[in-house]
């Protein structure tokens, strides 16, 4: 009998417990971890992203996006980690756009007043390895993928 509860405890720990003591260790704020399929890379994404702070357990980062020739209104941008062989799907929260990017695009008479993210992207359930940042933008029915020239290692 003692076995069986001390095998119970074990299996217990080693499927049950991590879930439930990841929501525990979360940060307020940080992003929720999607489960999605995403588009093929479009290349049509005008973005500008700054990484403000990585460690093994989070990635802060902030910056702005559009797709090219589309307002974001009603625009929702996640924010993608991929390796080779993982990727992990990130929501964001609206930030307000940086003053220069409004002014530096205002020739395109396109409402960007969604277009600032703030993300705290939790990295506790992902794998070690080399991430590349990516931006994906989805408004309604139009889909929008690109990755950046920025990376961050987990160790």
């Amino acid at each position: 009998m003692h076995g069986l509860v001390l095998i119970a405890f074990v299996l217990y720990c080693l499927f049950l417990a991590p879930p439930i003591f990841d929501r525990l260790e979360g940060t307020e704020g940080e992003s929720r971890l999607y489960t999605m399929s995403l588009p093929a890379v479009t290349d049509n994404i005008e973005c500008g992203v700054n990484l403000i702070n990585a460690n093994n357990s989070e990635v802060v980062l902030q910056g702005w996006a559009f797709i090219k020739g589309q307002d974001m209104v009603g625009s929702h941008i996640f924010l993608v980690l991929k390796s080779g062989s993982d990727t992990y799907v990130f929501d964001s929260v609206p930030w307000s756009q940086p003053m220069y990017v409004m002014e530096h695009y205002n020739d395109l008479n396109l409402n960007l007043d969604d277009s600032g993210f703030f993300a705290i992207l939790p990295l506790r359930s992902a794998n070690k390895g080399e991430y590349t940042i990516g931006i994906y933008i989805k408004k309604d029915n139009v889909e929008a993928l690109q990755y950046t020239d920025q990376a961050i290692v987990k160790a």
